[in-house]
């Protein structure tokens, strides 16, 4: 399993995975802290991080999302207070 976050306590932008497309299964657990942790992808050949559809979460959840690839992906973390997030796939 590759973690983008492990017990994140602030807002911040998780580690980069190079992905090589197709469907994975998403960890997400912890506490929120009133925050909002989104999926994210970049495509080689664009320099912006686009939200990928059904990549936002407030809650523990396990969640199975299909991204084209191959492209970097990542979580964002944002609005949290005090938070306990950990991602993975």
């Amino acid at each position: 399993m590759f973690l983008f976050f492990t017990a994140q306590t602030e807002d911040a932008n998780s580690l980069e995975f190079d992905w090589r497309g197709g469907v994975a299964e998403l960890y997400v657990g912890g506490g929120f802290g009133g925050g909002t942790l989104t999926f994210q992808a970049k495509h080689p050949a664009i320099d912006e991080w686009i939200p990928v559809q059904g990549g936002e979460w407030t809650e523990p959840e396990v969640r199975r999302i299909e991204v084209d690839g191959p492209c970097k992906v990542r979580f964002v973390l944002a609005d949290a207070t005090a938070s306990t997030v950990t991602a993975g796939v």
